[in-house]
């Protein structure tokens, strides 16, 4: 993935998905959800997980942004301010726990930003560190649609 951060919304891709490095830019729905449509960041090291979850997302009405990694995570967070941000747990440069610490210090409260642990790590210990990092929900993997769509709708 280009680890620029550099977001170019003139660049529509085919799936309406922003990504760093200006590869494909999100455009809102021009239905009557457009009003309440969230800008979404989804924070995965794999490729096909994260285009899959920002596909869904933006099915369900939302504008996304996608990041590899935990850096990259951060630029796009100072520069997007997303209102809600799922990230995987098993990041390759910093796990998400440290990721979710950092976003939690610029973004200090959950109406700012709700922080989303989307993991195959769920045992209770897991759980608790996860809620200890600043974590608000942990949801384990694979979710279902009906499980995100929920959490959005509570959001809103």
């Amino acid at each position: 993935m280009d680890k620029q951060t550099n977001i170019d919304s003139t660049n529509a891709g085919p799936t309406g998905i922003q990504r760093a490095g200006g590869i494909e830019a999100s455009e809102a729905w021009q239905d009557d959800r457009l009003q309440e449509a969230l800008h979404v960041l989804v924070v995965d090291d794999n490729a096909d997980v994260s285009t899959a979850m920002g596909m869904l997302l933006r099915l369900l009405g939302h504008s996304v942004s996608i990041a590899g990694s935990g850096e990259e995570a951060l630029l796009l967070a100072a520069k997007i301010a997303p209102r809600i941000a799922f990230l995987d747990i098993g990041l390759p440069d910093m796990d998400g726990l440290e990721l979710a610490r950092r976003l939690r210090r610029q973004f200090p409260s959950k109406t700012e930003l709700l922080l989303v642990a989307v993991t195959g790590y769920d045992q209770a210990q897991d759980r608790r560190n996860a809620m200890a990092a600043g974590f608000d929900e942990l949801l384990p993997k694979p979710v279902g649609r009906d499980v995100i769509d929920a959490l959005l709708q509570s959001v809103r």
